[in-house]
């Protein structure tokens, strides 16, 4: 592809709808990357995978697990990093939930709308930027107006709660022009995007990888048999954690870290409120962790969180396992901000202790997306 002039290539074939999408997609696939999320951010689970799937393997010796739960979804780097580890073990069945409508939608689109999206996605780049313009490589300030238009649709959608083909592929378009895919989600789960650009040259992202990411996934989510909830985890571990050979993955809300340490004693009497908060509270700074730390005792689960003294309580509590992991996080508008080294804790166990064998599902699947 280095002989091959994008802008006049896209530019001759964007008078048809149908030519255009053809030569984007032939450009798109070109060239070679690999895709780890969804979008992405810094609470990505890719650069876990090792970890994961170690874990995941340490759980299966005595269990046959077929179906996997994951609590909170977010953008499913979880599952994709044990994807291949839950299909060699034989599980076919997996549930996923997040609070968040809209996200839920989009996985929901991934997965079943998928060409859809790609052919609005190309639409979008036909109309907003190459007939207009008649180039592919727009200056900054041409794609922030782009973006600003897009931008508006997305909260017009987003106002009204239509969620779906639309709104799922503007939800994974405009994550890209967000420096590391951080949305800020305000109070009652409403997603608001920047008015700005991170770094021009890094919107790559954007015209190279959406079609890619949404591809990607759409091939992962349908090598099982998926079913999609938008409930309060609570709802979903009430009516799921009597369901046998099932591993939950729960990659909750992060804690703050750097706290003093607790005696023993303050462990027991510990509230919520006590906690102060989460790292990225994604307006649920009045997070339940106590509560989820709780759940882990009715299921076979692995759960990740920042370090926190009221880890290791829980770990002494339900005879946990646990491992550390280390990584490195920058969560900034600005890209010379240095890193800095979090070190983050996997508890994990087998604690399904009894099956219902008459689980009622019905006022959870009212609810489901």
């Amino acid at each position: 592809m280095t002989n091959i002039n994008i802008d006049n290539t896209l530019h001759q074939s964007s008078h048809d709808k149908k030519s255009f999408q053809m030569t984007f997609l032939f450009i798109i696939y070109s060239f070679v990357t690999i895709i780890k999320s969804l979008i992405s951010y810094p609470g990505g689970k890719y650069k876990m995978k090792k970890d994961l799937n170690e874990v995941f393997w340490k759980l299966t010796p005595t269990k046959k697990y077929e179906t996997y739960i994951d609590g909170f979804f977010g953008m499913g780097g979880s599952l994709m990093s044990m994807s291949d580890s839950l299909l060699e073990h034989g599980v076919t069945k997996v549930i996923v939930n997040d609070i968040n409508p809209c996200i839920i939608k989009t996985h929901q689109c991934v997965r079943n709308h998928s060409d859809e999206m790609i052919s609005y996605f190309s639409e979008i780049v036909r109309k907003e930027i190459v007939i207009p313009h008649g180039q592919f490589f727009i200056t900054a300030e041409e794609l922030l107006r782009v973006k600003k238009r897009l931008v508006q649709r997305f909260d017009e959608l987003q106002n009204k709660k239509e969620y779906g083909i639309e709104s799922s592929t503007l939800f994974i378009m405009l994550s890209s022009f967000n420096f590391s895919g951080v949305v800020n989600i305000k109070k009652g789960g409403i997603i608001k995007f920047s008015d700005s650009i991170y770094e021009y040259g890094d919107i790559k992202d954007f015209f190279f990888m959406t079609i890619k990411r949404i591809q990607t996934y759409s091939e992962l989510y349908n090598k099982f048999d998926m079913s999609f909830y938008n409930v309060d985890y609570f709802d979903l571990h009430r009516h799921f954690k009597g369901r046998k050979n099932t591993l939950w993955n729960i990659d909750t809300v992060y804690v703050k870290e750097d706290y003093t340490e607790y005696i023993k004693e303050d462990m027991e009497r510990l509230q919520n409120s006590q906690i102060l908060g989460c790292k990225c509270d994604y307006s649920q700074s009045d997070f339940d962790h106590i509560g989820v730390l709780e759940s882990l005792k009715d299921i076979d689960f692995i759960y990740n969180n920042n370090t926190h003294p009221i880890m290791y309580h829980y770990v002494d509590k339900f005879n946990l396992k646990h491992r550390l992991f280390e990584r490195k996080e920058i969560i900034s508008g600005n890209k010379d901000t240095e890193t800095k080294n979090v070190t983050e804790i996997i508890l994990y166990g087998n604690n399904f202790k009894s099956v219902s064998n008459n689980i009622n599902f019905e006022n959870l699947t009212q609810k489901s997306a």
